[in-house]
């Protein structure tokens, strides 16, 4: 049976299973497709051949990488859903008054003036400079307007 050699071997033991490029990928915290192939490429020739892998768990690795490869695509369609909503939604904040968190000024509180998109990501323009939307805190009609409201 083969065995892994111990953190800090640099020389592989008999018997010892090694994936060429394998450093790599070091400080990964994931596997991917290529490793994946890897390890089930090492594991399949270093089997022994009088009692090889079942079909059934052969099967379940697959099924289990296929689910993987499947969930990681869901991941990715649905952040560029969420940053397609993100964008959609952006022009509601024109004329409502915010509370955002300026990373150098502090908390900052004004009516949006515009709304600009950097780098794919929706931007306020506040007294004339502009915030990532997302450090806003909190939105609330502009004060004449709930005044105005309140009145009638």
């Amino acid at each position: 049976m083969p065995t892994i050699p111990p953190l800090g071997s640099s020389t592989p033991q008999p018997g010892t299973i090694v994936l060429e490029g394998a450093n790599r990928n070091a400080g990964k915290t994931a596997l991917g497709q290529q490793d994946f192939l890897k390890l089930l490429g090492a594991q399949m020739t270093a089997q022994n051949p009088l009692e090889p892998m079942k079909d059934t768990e052969f099967v379940a690795q697959m099924a289990s990488f296929t689910s993987l490869e499947q969930m990681q695509g869901l991941s990715k369609a649905f952040d560029a859903f969420a940053k397609d909503q993100r964008i959609a939604a952006s022009p509601s904040y024109l004329g409502q008054q915010v509370s955002l968190i300026d990373p150098s000024a502090g908390p900052v509180t004004g009516i949006v003036e515009s709304v600009v998109i950097q780098n794919g990501k929706p931007a306020v323009v506040v007294a004339g400079k502009t915030y990532d939307a997302s450090t806003i805190t909190q939105i609330s009609l502009p004060a004449a307007l709930r005044n105005a409201i309140s009145q009638n």
